[in-house]
Formats: structure tokens, C-alpha cells, sequence
């Protein structure tokens, strides 16, 4: 009963009164609600009836009264007194005679608009109370400034024996209530039902949860932004390295077409110098073709010479003959000996060229085969350049392709996304804004209910711990091994209640617990930063 009772209130501790608080509280006596109606009623007798001695009432004696906060329906139990019988004229003519009293004037009291308005809202406050059906809450009754009783107010009537017929109940003076120990502007207490202040909490949580949810939501939706961003960012990275690679690609390009350009001016300087060579081979060979033309007149000759040797044989037996004819015919043999000497001379030349054609012709050959070499390399080099120039198209195909991607795609789907989780991002910021909203209207309410937080002074609240937080070591016991007084850790959901499986519930400070935080420093209770109650020592072990 006592952990249910804890469960479903809160858990008031008042603070001890002074001494010189309760001297005052005392001196200043504040009169009951209906001290107005009192002297209304009373207004209208016109005997005086002899003065009571007035008794305070004393707290011990009355402990229902300790406190000022009363309902609505026991107010009205202390301003009246039992039922009394009227009495009679006879009595009321004895006790004048004996007590030796005036008849007063009737006294017409002033119309006082505060009273009415008073009697007004405690009416109110019982008609309200009547009509709502399960619903019990403390009314705070207002009184008036405290004043000595006139002599109408004290007037009260005389008492008759209870053997008479019952009259209505008769309101008497104003009556001193029992001074509380408690100042009531400080210590205000309301009663809510378990329903109503469950539903208060249930929706106090709630709006705290949406928060968090929405909180970490936008927080989700940020990082996804920017994890967009930074994807944009790579992609114009890889964009730059492609447009970098493209420029290497074109240096490349243009360094191998000025190598081609020098191998082709190199290539027509061997055709230069190849042109030479040949045309140097044509004359060779003609040389060689006048040479063989200069061998068959060298062998011609020497026949003729052979045959001129026969004649000269001949002529020699003819000698002493032809002596005189030789005379004259000398200067025509010199002649063919110039001309053989001549032949001689040609015939040593072209063997010589004879001697040089191996070495034109090696040369020849060297230089056909470096041609062809060079052919070879030029075509080499034509064929890597179209290959290159394949290459370069391809790349610069793909880079239009990658191009037209990014900007027609990746940043079309980019900026549409973002656009959608900006715009979402826009309506999270909204619903929070008017989530806090609604929390900051549920917080004030929860304040204007609590007056301003002064109800949850001192009060603990029974709260479930979050699995992923971390309670200090002297963070009291659960209600489960408080209740079945065995031990208990400091694990957010302790050891025996995860083996029995039951709900781990803990003490926490009703101020941090509804409002966030805890402003009264140090707290009646003793709690750590987060608000759980802990012990003022380290728990034993047994």
C-alpha cells in the first residue's frame, strides 16, 4: 500500500516550522470564509445573549485543522454548530432578566460586495465539487483579513436541551480556525486522481519522446546532407582528375606528333641522302657499263696488237723491203700507241670502280635496309598515333558521357534530393518548433498546476532507468528489492529484476523528472546531476 500510495502522488515532505513562525502564525489569526454570512444572520436577532468565553481551538485537539487547506465540504462543516432547537420566549425573557442586559437597536450591517463575492465562489466551489463525480481535488479557501468580532457577531443563542423538536441549523460567530504549522502561500497542496495525473505524465513524456525523436531525426537528415555534399565533392574531384588526365592525354598527344614530325623530316633526309646513293649507283653502273665497253676495245686491241705483232713479224722478214715504206709509216703507229696507253689507263680505272662496286653495293644494301627499317618504325609510329588518337577519342567520348551524367543525372537526382531533405529538414524544424511549443504550453501548465514547481519540492517520483544510461553506485534500491528486501545494483535495470523479469523502477527527483531540472540548490532529497535518489553512504555488503 505504501509503494502504491508513493506510486501515485507525490511524495510531500514539508519542511519543519520555526518557533517564531508559529508565535506569529498564532498573533495573526485569519478569520473563516463565512464571518460575513455570520454577521448577516446575526444581524437580525434583537436580543443580546450573554458573551461565551471564545476557546481556540488547539491543533492537537483539533488535527483536522492543522492544515488550511480544506475542502469545500468540510468548510462548511466548521461554521456550524449541532443542531440546536429554537427557544423559547420565556427562556429568552429569564435570561435577559438575569443577565441584566439591553435590548439593542437592530443593527443594519453594510452592504459588503468582497462577502458576497466570497460566499459567491465557495458556492461555486461546492456546486463544482458536487457535480464532479470521481473527481477529488483541494480547494485553496481564500479569507479575508482578520478583524476583532463585533458584538453582533458574537451574539449566539441559548442553548435548550436536546429532548426539544429539531429547528434548522443556526450559523454562529466567526470561529478561529486551529493556526496550521504550515504557510499555506508556501506549501500548496493539490489532489489530482491517478488517471488525471497519469494522463499529465503519460502526455509530459510523450512530447519529451517526440522531441528526442524529432531532434534526432533532423539530426539524421543533416548528416544525410551532408554526406550529399561531400558525394558532390567526389564527384567533381573525379570530374577534375578526368579533365587532368585528359591534358596529360593532349601533352602526351602532342609531344608524340612533334617526335612523328621529326621522324618524318629524318625519314626524308635518308630519302635525300637514299636518292643520292642511287643516283651515284646509276653512274657507277654506267661507269661500269663504259668499263666493259673499254674491256671489249682493250681485248679488241689486243688482237689488234697480237695481229699487229704477226704483221710485225712479217714485216721484220720484210724489213730490208718495207724499210723505206715503215719510214713512212710511223707517225700512224705512234698513234695507237697512245691510244693503247689511253685504253690502259681506262682499263686500270674501271677495275678499280670494278674494286668499289662490293663496297657500293654493301652500302647499298645497308642503306635499303635501314629504309626499310625506318619504314618499318614509320608505320609503327602511324599505327600508335591512330591508336592513340582511338584512345583519345574514346576518352574524350567518355568524358562527354561522364559529363552529361553529372550534370543531367547525379545533379539533377542531387538536387532534387536535396531540395527534399531541405524540405523535410523545414518541416521537422517546424513540427519541432511546435513540438517544443507544445511541451513549453504542457511545461507551464504543469508549473500553474504545481505553483511554479513548489508542489514537486522534495517529491520523488518512481521513473524507468533508459537501458543505454548509467545510474551512480549509491543510487538507491528498486522497488522490487526494496519491497522484497533483497540486494540490488547499480545497473540500469538491476540483476534480480532481469532474472524475475519484472519492471526495475527507481526513485528519481519529481522536479527533474517533470521539468527537466532541478533548481533548488541543495535539494531536500539527495540525488545526483540526472536526479536519482542516492544514499548518503555507500550500500553495505553483506
Amino acid at each position: 500500500m505504501d509503494n502504491e500510495n508513493l506510486n501515485n502522488s507525490h511524495a510531500k515532505i514539508p519542511s519543519k516550522p520555526s518557533s517564531a513562525g508559529m508565535n506569529k502564525e498564532y498573533k495573526l489569526a485569519k478569520q473563516d470564509s463565512f464571518s460575513g454570512l455570520t454577521d448577516l444572520m446575526k444581524a437580525k436577532s434583537f436580543l443580546a445573549a450573554p458573551k461565551p468565553q471564545l476557546q481556540l481551538p488547539l491543533a492537537n485537539s483539533m488535527p483536522h485543522l492543522a492544515n488550511q487547506h480544506v475542502t469545500a465540504s468540510s468548510s462548511l462543516l466548521l461554521l456550524t454548530r449541532p443542531i440546536q432547537a429554537a427557544p423559547s420566549v420565556a427562556a429568552l425573557s429569564h435570561e435577559e432578566q438575569a443577565n441584566t442586559l439591553t435590548v439593542l437597536p437592530p443593527s443594519v450591517p453594510k452592504y459588503r460586495n468582497q462577502n458576497v463575492q466570497q460566499l459567491e465562489l465557495v458556492y461555486d466551489q461546492n456546486q463544482n465539487s458536487q457535480r464532479n463525480d470521481g473527481i477529488e481535488r483541494l480547494v485553496h479557501v481564500p479569507s479575508l483579513p482578520y478583524k476583532e468580532p463585533s458584538l453582533e457577531s458574537r451574539r449566539v443563542l441559548a442553548p435548550v436541551s436536546h429532548g426539544d423538536p429539531i429547528e434548522p441549523a443556526t450559523f454562529v460567530g466567526p470561529l478561529k480556525l486551529a493556526l496550521s504549522t504550515f504557510d499555506s502561500v508556501q506549501e500548496p497542496l493539490i489532489r489530482f486522481k491517478e488517471h488525471t495525473l497519469g494522463a499529465m505524465e503519460n502526455d509530459s513524456q510523450a512530447l519529451t519522446a517526440q522531441v528526442r525523436y524529432l531532434q534526432e531525426k533532423v539530426s539524421k537528415f543533416e548528416y544525410q546532407i551532408e554526406a550529399l555534399h561531400s558525394h558532390d565533392h567526389d564527384v567533381w574531384e573525379q570530374l577534375g582528375k578526368l579533365r587532368f588526365q585528359n591534358e596529360v592525354n593532349r601533352d602526351q598527344m602532342s609531344a608524340l606528333c612533334r617526335s612523328i614530325g621529326l621522324k618524318e623530316i629524318e625519314i626524308k633526309n635518308l630519302q635525300i641522302d637514299n636518292g643520292s646513293l642511287v643516283t651515284k649507283l646509276l653512274e657507277a653502273e654506267n661507269k661500269f657499263k663504259n668499263l666493259g665497253a673499254l674491256k671489249g676495245e682493250l681485248d679488241y686491241f689486243g688482237g689488234v696488237e697480237k695481229t699487229i705483232g704477226e704483221h710485225s713479224l712479217t714485216l721484220n722478214s720484210m724489213v730490208p723491203s718495207k724499210d723505206a715504206a715503215l719510214q713512212g709509216f710511223q707517225p700512224a703507229i705512234h698513234r695507237p700507241d697512245e691510244q693503247v696507253q689511253h685504253v690502259i689507263l681506262e682499263g686500270n680505272a674501271a677495275s678499280q670502280a670494278q674494286g668499289q662496286i662490293p663496297e657500293h653495293m654493301t652500302e647499298i644494301q645497308n642503306l635499303s635496309d635501314k629504309l626499310a627499317h625506318m619504314k618499318r618504325i614509320i608505320t609503327e609510329l602511324r599505327q600508335q598515333n591512330l591508336r592513340d588518337q582511338l584512345k583519345n577519342s574514346n576518352l574524350e567520348d567518355e568524358l562527354q558521357e561522364l559529363r552529361g551524367k553529372v550534370n543531367q543525372e547525379n545533379i539533377e537526382e542531387l538536387g532534387n534530393s536535396l531540395k527534399e531533405k531541405t524540405n523535410t529538414c523545414d518541416r521537422l524544424r517546424n513540427e519541432l518548433k511546435i513540438t517544443e511549443k507544445h511541451l513549453k504550453v504542457s511545461q507551464e501548465r504543469v508549473l500553474r498546476a504545481t505553483n511554479k514547481g513548489e508542489l514537486l519540492q522534495g517529491g520523488a517520483h518512481l521513473v524507468v532507468p533508459s537501458t543505454s544510461g548509467k545510474l551512480p553506485k549509491r543510487v538507491i534500491a528498486c522497488t522490487e528489492c526494496y519491497a522484497n528486501n533483497i540486494a540490488c545494483d547499480s545497473n540500469a535495470r538491476c540483476r534480480s529484476c532481469t532474472e524475475r523479469g519484472m519492471k526495475c523502477t527507481r526513485w528519481m527527483c519529481s522536479l527533474k523528472a517533470r521539468l527537466g531540472h532541478c533548481h533548488m540548490a541543495p535539494c531536500k532529497l539527495l540525488h545526483d546531476s540526472q536526479g536519482w535518489l542516492i544514499l548518503e553512504d555507500s550500500r553495505p555488503q553483506w
